[in-house]
């Protein structure tokens, strides 16, 4: 019985990874910590105002937002914890994590998000009661999804706790494969809270989130861009990006929408009966013979559509050929070293000796 829940949990999960291959899931959390209770930590006029109108634009461009304002560690803690749960659901999503409110870097040039409960009167206790930045970046590498973008807006009028260090947040260097933080300014500045609604950071960052057709590296880099110009160059923002493909936050430009064409829609079609035929009909020479169909089309029209494989692999070894699971298991791997599924795959091969 229990061989066969696991079964008909890995084919549920293969036909949701065939017919929603090209679904876009999105994820947020928008943090406004601005209404502080502990010294050295003022209030800041705009940080609710832009967490607020964060959620609404993000929300407009089709993401599921998480929300806090003046929130303690707990709550920030968790809410991280959950996004990155939300996003583990489909390596295919985007997560969006948008801070707004005070931040600090510790001597060693850790950064922290600041609770508006925090009481730090030592740069020491920094990572006993604020967030780290670390831990925000570590938590989404786990879901391992396709983007998560880190926006951190959080070095407005920062005190230096002690004498000698430094105002503001550091800019880390090393980031996770599949992320692109920004920081609000450049490394051991301070950003300003802005003279209307909104800081100067967020003003333009919702400006060019409504601008329709842009790239997710074009919505940062005009937004760097119009900082710096606003500000006269006194305000410089910074990103760090260790992501290179195309991605869209909102609609694309008409030249770019992708439309599937009809091999490619045979393709799917066939990997669906393939997995149908493997884990519902129990027919493992019918779900091959699907899956085969589908790969020579998949070689003909797009030879990044790993799943086939994957899931023809899986049906080799049901029947036993193990020669024929390896290869197919090596060419998705081939395609994508970093795929969950091709690797759970090469794990089980491994422990028959394959």
């Amino acid at each position: 019985m229990k061989r066969i829940f696991i079964k008909s949990s890995i084919i549920f999960m293969m036909f949701l990874s065939c017919a929603g291959l090209f679904a876009q899931q999105k994820f947020a959390l928008v943090i406004g910590n601005g209404t502080y209770t502990k010294q050295p930590w003022t209030n800041l006029r705009n940080a609710m105002n832009d967490a607020a109108d964060m959620k609404t634009a993000l929300e407009k461009l089709g993401f599921k937002v998480d929300y806090i304002t003046n929130g303690n560690l707990d709550k920030m803690q968790m809410a991280v914890i959950n996004l990155k749960q939300k996003l583990k659901t489909s390596t295919n999503s985007y997560g969006f994590f948008y801070y707004a409110g005070h931040g600090a870097q510790n001597k060693e040039g850790h950064n922290y998000l600041i609770p508006v409960d925090a009481e730090t009167p030592s740069l020491n206790l920094l990572p006993q009661r604020a967030l780290p930045v670390q831990f925000v970046l570590d938590e989404l590498e786990e879901a391992k999804n396709e983007l998560n973008m880190i926006v951190l807006d959080a070095c407005r009028d920062v005190p230096a706790l002690e004498r000698g260090t430094s105002r503001g947040l550091s800019v880390m260097g090393q980031i996770p494969r599949g992320s692109i933080v920004m920081y609000a300014t450049a490394a051991n500045k301070t950003a300003s809270d802005g003279t209307g609604r909104n800081g100067l950071f967020t003003s333009h960052l919702l400006n060019n989130l409504n601008t329709a057709g842009l790239t997710v590296d074009e919505v940062f880099k005009r937004t760097g861009s119009d900082v710096a110009k606003a500000s006269g160059g006194d305000q410089y923002p910074e990103i760090r990006l260790m992501y290179f493909e195309t991605a869209y936050l909102g609609s694309k430009p008409q030249a770019a929408v992708t439309t599937l064409t009809p091999q490619q829609e045979t393709a799917i079609e066939y990997c669906q009966k393939g997995i149908a035929a493997y884990g519902y009909e129990n027919n493992i020479d019918k779900a091959i013979e699907y899956l085969t169909q589908s790969i020579k089309i998949i070689d003909q029209t797009n030879p990044y559509y790993i799943y086939a494989y994957i899931y023809r692999g899986r049906a080799y070894m049901e029947k036993g050929l193990f020669t024929q699971a390896r290869a197919d298991t090596n060419k998705a791997l081939q395609i994508d070293p970093y795929q969950q599924s091709a690797n759970d795959l090469d794990a089980e091969l491994k422990k028959k000796g394959y």
